[in-house]
């Protein structure tokens, strides 16, 4: 998030653009694109995960039931 203020200042021209400031604010614009990637790929597998927990208990259950019959 502060990669995108830095790179707005530098756009209207209150902070001096330099080769240095421009590679370490495209660093951490590509840094924080991987970590929201990431996030979303650990959130996709827990949800998956939870889903695949939920319908393995459902058959537990259903198997249980139908012993008991």
């Amino acid at each position: 998030m502060l990669s995108w203020v830095v790179i707005f200042l530098m756009a209207i021209h209150v902070i001096e653009t330099t080769f240095l400031l421009s590679f370490l604010v495209y660093g951490g614009s590509v840094a924080g694109l991987f970590m929201g990637l990431k996030g979303t790929f650990e959130y996709m597998r827990i949800k998956k995960s939870e889903k695949e927990e939920d319908k393995e208990s459902e058959e537990k259950e259903e198997k249980f039931r139908d012993w008991y019959k």
